[in-house]
């Protein structure tokens, strides 16, 4: 009944100021497709207009922690007989530290939000990251400062003044921050509409990037009630393509070993990760003069 009740208000807000100039009522088109890579899709993301707002979660969808665990299992293993000579330094401690060195899914994923933004397309993230979350050792200043790192600066001057505590309509810990919705753990899909109502934003079309098929299940069924209850107040709804990224799903993590150790020998002795390629050109430049 609570969720029937919270569909019904944000129903109501979003329809307002979204008169269909046709009254015989249009259908909107909402799918899932999934997507093993952004090159399959980046000739139509390129292609979007401001009518669009695109919606990237981040886990896995644009921040690549998978690979890096894989590593570092590997060289904590290897750490175990073939490190001892780091003259007792704690070498987990080291690796714990690298592994806060993130890189993206796809590195051009990055291009592809900037140029979006160029556009003035609105381009947001998605997480249902808590705002603060002591356990996973992040929180919502923490979040954007990596991505920014990594290239990704979903802050938006159209919401300067929006960097509310609380997004309150839905009751939970969601949270924005510097064009990021944290959810809280909550349904996106409640956390979006109740982001929308207070800001007035009325997209056209909605896409969203997400690697977990349950979360796009959820936000469709969203979308389609709200497309239900606008048609039949004769006012406009949305379309919606939600992607199922199964980039780092599909991916099968194939190691170096002797690039992989390099790096963890560094991240032991320096504290710092070296990225893959600077460290194959090491290990190839070692080998030639060892020949």
């Amino acid at each position: 009944m609570k969720k029937v009740f919270l569909i019904l208000i944000f129903s109501n807000v979003l329809i307002l100021n979204q008169k269909a100039a046709d009254p015989n009522v249009p259908v909107y088109n909402t799918s899932i497709i999934e997507l093993g890579s952004y090159n399959q899709i980046e000739e139509e993301l390129c292609n979007l207009d401001r009518d669009t707002l695109v919606l990237f979660d981040i886990d896995e969808t644009l921040i690549d922690a998978a690979h890096m665990i894989c590593k570092l299992k590997f060289i904590e293993q290897k750490a175990i007989f073939d490190f001892k000579y780091l003259n007792g330094l704690k070498v987990s401690a080291a690796f714990n530290k690298a592994l806060d060195k993130k890189c993206l899914t796809e590195p051009k994923i990055k291009d592809i939000i900037r140029h979006l933004q160029a556009k003035k397309v609105t381009v947001l993230g998605l997480t249902s990251r808590h705002a603060v979350d002591p356990q996973a050792n992040y929180t919502a200043e923490s979040t954007y400062s990596v991505l920014r790192d990594l290239g990704i600066d979903f802050h938006n001057d159209n919401f300067e003044n929006f960097n509310i505590t609380d997004i309150q309509q839905i009751g939970v810990d969601s949270k924005f921050y510097n064009g990021i919705i944290f959810t809280g753990g909550t349904l996106k899909g409640y956390a979006l509409y109740s982001f929308l109502a207070q800001t007035g934003l009325r997209p056209k079309k909605i896409i969203f990037f997400d690697d977990k098929l349950e979360h796009l299940k959820d936000f469709k069924k969203m979308i389609d009630t709200v497309n239900k209850n606008n048609i039949k107040a004769g006012n406009h709804g949305f379309e919606f393509t939600g992607y199922h990224y199964k980039f780092v799903e599909n991916r099968q993590d194939i190691l170096d070993e002797e690039i992989v150790q390099y790096q963890g020998i560094s991240a032991a002795l320096n504290g710092c990760w070296i990225d893959d390629q600077k460290a194959a050109d090491i290990v190839k430049r070692n080998k030639q003069l060892q020949a």
